[in-house]
């Protein structure tokens, strides 16, 4: 399996915070994360914004939240969000 899930990095990894012997800390840990997957080719950042049952004003301020977290609106040119098998929409970020 090593070959297989190590190089789209879904192998546990400590570095990662994904193992865990602790149960309650892996809860809080999990809870305070946010995973960030870049490509390497171009400057893009795929990220989870939240779920699509919840309410518009949530995933406005995750998104504002995250776009924060990667240096406000000079550092983000564009942006778009998409549920897993649907159409992605452009986010107007000024």
């Amino acid at each position: 399996f090593a070959r297989i899930l190590g190089p789209k990095g879904l192998m546990p990894n400590p570095k990662n915070g994904t193992l865990i012997s602790d149960i309650k800390k892996a809860k809080s840990f999990s809870a305070a994360t946010l995973n960030l997957k870049t490509e390497k080719e171009a400057p893009l950042v795929h990220t989870v914004v939240g779920k699509v049952s919840q309410e518009g004003k949530e995933l406005k301020e995750n998104t504002e939240a995250i776009l924060n977290a990667l240096g406000g609106q000079k550092q983000v040119v564009k942006a778009y969000l998409k549920a897993t098998m649907g159409p992605s929409v452009r986010v107007a970020v000024s």
